[in-house]
């Protein structure tokens, strides 16, 4: 009995043993093949260096025209505009007057039958004050649709899809459609983004959109009433509008 207890006591210490090996060894395997991808795959690695040189080539671009860097506005000084959204309170209480003239104008020229605004049925704020944080993302989002959208142009670039010439492509870019995080209207509680459905289609704030966003009802009422609001519009974006004189106002968004 007691030569058979120590036979079962070896094989299972041998069976032990053979488990702390063989886990070792997957463990080995799996940090090999890690590396592995690492070395074989560094396209990643590229990526996140060259966002990390657009947004400081940016961020430089910004600074050396003035442009001031903002914080994060204080709640108080914070006003609701609709559906969620908020305002800097001066740019708030002079587009609640605005959107308010917008929708009764909508209303009116449906009522008399008016071809176009009979299409809309929905009006409103797609986007109005961010955070610095919530704006960081957004630029983030920005930068990878365009990084996708410009692959094989910046590849035809001197220097590569990763190179200087590739950076410079892209800060113009970036700067046309989103401003570095600090440096957008957005954040400084004065810009909002404008939403609607017509005919069925609804249309946010989408670089691909542009040339249907100028066709709306919403976009054509804008041209003609924004500024009496002291509201105007971003060339590049038509959902895109912002408070304060024309002569005030930088580039940036």
């Amino acid at each position: 009995m007691a030569r058979r207890a120590t036979r079962t006591a070896a094989a299972l210490m041998l069976l032990a043993v053979m488990s702390l090996v063989l886990w070792a060894a997957q463990g080995l395997a799996a940090r090999v093949r890690v590396n592995a991808a690492r070395v074989a795959n560094p396209v990643r690695d590229d990526e996140d260096d060259f966002r990390r040189r657009v947004l400081a080539a940016q961020v430089a671009r910004a600074l050396a025209r003035g442009q001031e860097r903002r914080g994060n506005l204080p709640a108080d000084k914070l006003a609701p505009v609709g559906a969620g959204h908020k305002l800097r309170k001066d740019a708030a209480e002079r587009f609640r007057l605005l959107l308010k003239q917008a929708e009764s104008d909508l209303r009116r020229q449906q009522e008399a039958g008016d071809p176009k605004a009979l299409k809309v049925s929905d009006i409103g704020v797609y986007s109005a004050y961010r955070s610095v944080e919530e704006d960081e993302a957004a630029w983030h989002n920005s930068f990878g649709k365009h990084f996708r959208e410009t692959r094989e142009a910046r590849a035809a670039l001197r220097g590569g899809a990763y190179g200087d010439e590739a950076v410079e492509m892209m800060v113009g870019i970036m700067r046309k459609f989103k401003a570095a995080p600090g440096f957008s209207y957005h954040t400084s509680g004065t810009a909002v983004d404008f939403t609607t459905t017509e005919g069925g289609l609804c249309l946010t704030a989408n670089s691909s959109r542009n040339v249907r966003w100028r066709k709306t009802w919403l976009y054509n009422w804008l041209v003609n009433n924004a500024a009496r609001f002291e509201f105007n519009p971003l060339s590049t974006e038509a959902w895109h509008w912002e408070y304060g004189k024309r002569h005030e106002r930088r580039a940036g968004i």
